[in-house]
């Protein structure tokens, strides 16, 4: 075949294939300009809380929208899959935070579903993640897909993923993106840049000192408003009870219920599932939960009140510490003989007892239903 006629077939082969590239780098082009965040890293593990070990993603966000996002709500979800069983764990999570462009942002999302691990790695349960968002005021076609990735088979705490990712954010060349704390934590109240240095989250509320010595805890008195700006957005709220209004929040890995009387909006009682291992004495301890006692936490506590009651569930033990103005009760219930391995601590400024509160308000209570008690 002459070389003319080959010159002349390639030549109409790249005259065909031009505009189909062309398309396909405008699409590419377009998809680019219209993604609101990128994953500039992670960190994988499963976390622990009262309840059990749950599967988790650490992520490191920043904006390439190229415009200010402050305000705007964030929806980010996470589908957890169990591989073997198919089985799927939703977490969906809503921010509104100061965003400027190029700003990062660290975001911890946690499966609600609770596993118990086997003490061989090779038994722990194969776990698959997919993370998407929302950013604004958008439908099914604004869904971006952020991340799919497999859940590390190791422990990892919520201070620790975030210590790694600080550490791989500070080998980083220095650049005017400003860092902020975790948004899951503090939404609104973002902290001055930092040369690209993640601050570290507050400690889990396991960790009693850390967060009972925090001079910014909310406490009872205080609005849903504050306690959003220290935990973010309720991952649940409860209002089909008349009498209160339930929310629960989340604080690296731990649930914070907070329930308020007759639409008020302010804190009337809080609720909170503590390790036992973690409570040590009891008065010792509440001399630490009284940072959650908002205006009230500057009064003297009282000597504990012991007592017991035998339900059709088992028996509950119960301390009471009185103060002026409200009192902290820790409830230990016993099931089939063998106590729990948790203890309910609860804050309240309410005149009727805590447990009976608590359990009249367990049925049908989304925000209650992990505690270990029985509604009867």
């Amino acid at each position: 075949m002459p070389v003319k006629k080959h010159f002349s077939i390639l030549i109409q082969l790249v005259l065909l294939l031009l505009p189909i590239c062309t398309q396909a780098n405008a699409a590419s082009a377009q998809e680019l300009q219209t993604k609101s965040l990128v994953v500039l890293n992670h960190q994988t593990g499963w976390a622990l809380d009262g309840i059990g070990y749950h599967p988790a993603v650490y992520l490191l966000l920043e904006n390439i929208s190229g415009h200010d996002l402050s305000g705007e709500t964030i929806k980010i979800q996470g589908k957890f899959t169990d591989i073997h069983t198919l089985e799927p764990s939703v977490a969906r999570m809503e921010v509104r935070r100061e965003l400027k462009p190029h700003q990062v942002f660290p975001f911890a999302i946690i499966a609600p579903q609770a596993y118990e691990l086997p003490r061989s790695v090779n038994h722990w349960p194969a776990v698959e993640c997919k993370i998407m968002a929302r950013v604004g005021n958008v439908g099914d076609e604004g869904t971006e897909y952020l991340l799919i990735t497999k859940i590390d088979q190791v422990t990892q705490t919520e201070d620790t993923a975030f210590q790694k990712l600080n550490e791989v954010a500070s080998y980083r060349k220095p650049s005017n993106r400003n860092t902020y704390k975790n948004a899951s934590a503090k939404p609104a109240k973002a902290l001055a840049a930092t040369s690209n240095k993640l601050p570290a989250p507050n400690k889990s509320i396991n960790d009693n000192d850390d967060l009972f010595n925090q001079k910014s805890l909310p406490g009872l008195g205080d609005d849903f408003y504050t306690f959003e700006q220290s935990f973010g957005l309720p991952a649940l709220t409860d209002t089909h009870n008349k009498e209160l209004t339930w929310a629960k929040y989340r604080s690296h890995g731990t649930e914070i219920m907070v329930a308020s009387r007759e639409n008020t909006g302010k804190a009337d009682m809080i609720v909170l599932l503590v390790p036992k291992n973690k409570i040590g004495n009891e008065k010792v301890f509440a001399e630490r939960a009284k940072a959650l006692a908002g205006k009230l936490k500057s009064q003297t506590l009282g000597l504990p009140v012991r007592s017991v009651k035998y339900l059709p569930s088992g028996r509950l033990e119960l301390s009471t510490i009185p103060a002026p103005g409200y009192k902290i009760y820790f409830l230990k219930p016993t099931t089939k003989n063998e106590p729990g391995e948790n203890v309910i601590v609860v804050l309240s400024r309410l005149p009727k007892e805590a447990d009976a509160i608590v359990r009249s308000q367990l049925r049908n209570n989304e925000v209650l239903k992990t505690l270990p008690l029985d509604p009867h």
